[in-house]
């Protein structure tokens, strides 16, 4: 089953997004910290990351910057309630 990561420092967005994942058949993991994503390390190149690009501790450019570092070939869906520009 493919997992599908979902971080994003707004838990009840997080949560909002995870019930979706559930829905649609898919194992849904959710991280309010980028930091602890990596710690956990449960992703791989097959994973599906949702990643909100504006967050306090480690923000999702510098999550797109780890996971390049790591060579992961995950696919990832941006999001970002900042403003329409973002």
């Amino acid at each position: 089953m493919t997992e599908i990561f979902i971080i994003d420092d707004e838990e009840s967005i997080a949560e909002m997004l995870a019930e979706v994942v559930t829905l649609s058949g898919f194992l849904a993991n959710i991280y309010t910290d980028g930091i602890l994503f990596f710690q956990e390390n449960k992703f791989n190149d097959n994973s599906i990351i949702i990643l909100d690009l504006n967050m306090p501790t480690m923000d999702g450019i510098e999550v797109i910057r780890e996971l390049s570092n790591n060579k992961c070939k995950a696919s990832l869906i941006l999001m970002s309630g900042y403003d329409n520009s973002v």
